[in-house]
């Protein structure tokens, strides 16, 4: 997906609903594609903008590998870690919502968070041979959360800041035992599968 069409699924700010599968209050989603130490994976993007354009937050949801296996083989938290560190660029900072980065020094930054969610859902899909499971999100209300600033030092040189280390907001409402892979077609109950957040 190209920076173009990322930025043509960002001008439709104003929605009633959420996009599906993201959090309540996510303004914008986008599903593409990034490169993890040459493996591909899907992952869906979700994020808020708030009245002045930065971005209140954004997450990484539904990692999978499109086209199992990969060879070295890629964790879905390894392909999270390079996708979240990807996402905190000044391209993908614009297309989320369309707001410049402030030069340095400024005492306006551009401020944004990162969440990762405690509750998932596994899911089988159906196939042959069997697809690797995939994880969704079943708790909107508890989540790890990491928040940044940035400016721009000169044009296309972006300095970044991390402003907190990962902290818990609410409390996960969901099962602390993982559950086995449930049956083709078919998902498993809610699990604490982010128990903290290191």
């Amino acid at each position: 997906m190209t920076l173009a069409t990322l930025l043509l699924v960002n001008s439709s700010d104003l929605i009633s609903q959420p996009p599906p599968g993201c959090p309540a209050n996510a303004t914008n989603s986008v599903t593409t594609t990034f490169f993890v130490k040459g493996c591909e994976f899907s992952a869906q993007i979700c994020w808020k903008c708030k009245v002045t354009s930065s971005p209140l937050w954004f997450t990484v949801l539904d990692v999978h590998p499109v086209n199992p296996p990969c060879s070295p083989i890629v964790s879905n938290e390894e392909a999270l870690d390079s996708i979240s560190f990807q996402l905190t660029s000044y391209a993908w900072l614009y297309v989320f919502c369309g707001s410049d980065i402030p030069n340095c020094p400024t005492s306006n930054p551009y401020q944004f968070s990162e969440r990762r969610y405690n509750c998932f859902k596994k899911y089988q899909p159906s196939g042959s041979p069997l697809p690797p499971v995939r994880f969704f999100k079943c708790d909107d209300e508890a989540y790890c959360q990491k928040d940044y600033s940035a400016c721009m030092l000169s044009p296309g040189n972006m300095q970044l800041y991390n402003v907190s280390p990962w902290y818990q907001v609410g409390t996960p409402d969901c099962d602390d035992t993982e559950p086995p892979n449930p049956a083709p077609g078919y998902d498993s109950d809610c699990w604490l599968k982010k128990p903290d957040c290191d």
